[in-house]
């Protein structure tokens, strides 16, 4: 637990050749109101002129420190440790190069810090396709409070949240090599601690239709079907009150993103440990499709996507 001295936050902004948008996010960081924090700039070797830009504002502010990622592998995750990794503060959150924070983000994150808790979880807005709104990002809960570690583990809180947390609660822990995304795989650690959730918004989360993380990941199948399966494994290692109907959806996507990886093997294997933890229409149905070609498979995840967003528009 945090001693609740004046907590040195760094703010780590990972990039890569988004040079616009990371100057937003830059801004919003460094327009904050909390005066004892770092901001640690992770450039994934841009190749837009991000670096120049980053060295300017380095050169105009003490508290900024660019460093480019030569350790890990090439995507946001290596581009994150690498952010932790130069990181010195007591605490760290993450801001994604197209978010942006909003005014007073980081004071009121790190007041809650200073209750006690080792973890704090707020809200974020939506901005969809160019257009913001007051939608919140983040599902599962519906007001401020502590947060039970067991709703996690059962998968009740879900979707898009700003994350800060103490520098122990993580320690040496990085994101895996080989992983897309699935960052639960790190923040699920967070809930040896005590963690908080702030019913308030800090954030702008932009998210663009066309870079759907649903889409998207079929480009990566190997590293999203590692992910869904070690995010089961990791739950089961935490606790053990575990909500099959949970866990057997992560084996389904662990199965469906095996499929399109062709590990034909690990599909039928994640399938059957789907079912073995309960009988799902899901998983049943996604055992019915395996003999078809992933391109049907492909076209039939897009007309659900596109249901899903044409749902939660009206």
């Amino acid at each position: 637990m945090n001693d609740s001295k004046d907590i040195k936050v760094s703010i780590i902004i990972p990039t890569f050749n988004r040079k616009d948008l990371f100057e937003l996010a830059l801004k919003s960081a460094i327009n904050q109101d909390y005066n004892n924090k770092e901001i640690i700039i992770s450039d994934d070797n841009s190749t837009d002129g991000t670096r120049q830009l980053a060295l300017k504002y380095t050169n105009d502010f003490d508290f900024i420190k660019y460093c480019v990622n030569e350790k890990y592998e090439k995507g946001p995750n290596g581009n994150k440790n690498n952010g932790f990794d130069n990181a010195n503060g007591d605490a760290f959150v993450i801001l994604d190069d197209d978010d942006l924070l909003l005014p007073g983000a980081i004071s009121k994150m790190v007041s809650v810090l200073k209750m006690g808790y080792d973890s704090v979880w707020a809200n974020c807005y939506f901005e969809i396709n160019g257009t913001r709104t007051t939608d919140f990002s983040g599902f599962g809960l519906d007001k401020s409070q502590e947060i039970n570690p067991q709703d996690y583990y059962d998968g009740r809180i879900n979707g898009e949240f700003l994350i800060m947390f103490m520098s122990y609660c993580i320690g040496d822990k990085r994101f895996e090599k080989g992983l897309y995304g699935s960052e639960n795989t790190i923040w699920i650690h967070l809930f040896d601690f005590k963690a908080y959730y702030l019913n308030e918004a800090v954030r702008i989360y932009r998210f663009h239709r066309q870079d759907s993380v649903t889409l998207n990941s079929h480009q990566r199948p190997h590293c999203v079907m590692k992910g869904y399966a070690m995010t089961a494994e990791l739950i089961m290692q935490k606790t053990t009150k575990i909500d099959k109907r949970y866990i057997a959806i992560l084996y389904k996507m662990a199965g469906y993103y095996a499929k399109f990886a062709g590990e034909y093997i690990k599909m039928y294997k994640y399938l059957f440990y789907s079912l073995s933890f309960k009988l799902t229409k899901e998983a049943f149905i996604m055992l019915i499709l395996t003999p078809f070609p992933k391109k049907l498979i492909l076209f039939l995840t897009k007309i659900r996507v596109k249901m899903y967003n044409k749902k939660n528009e009206k």
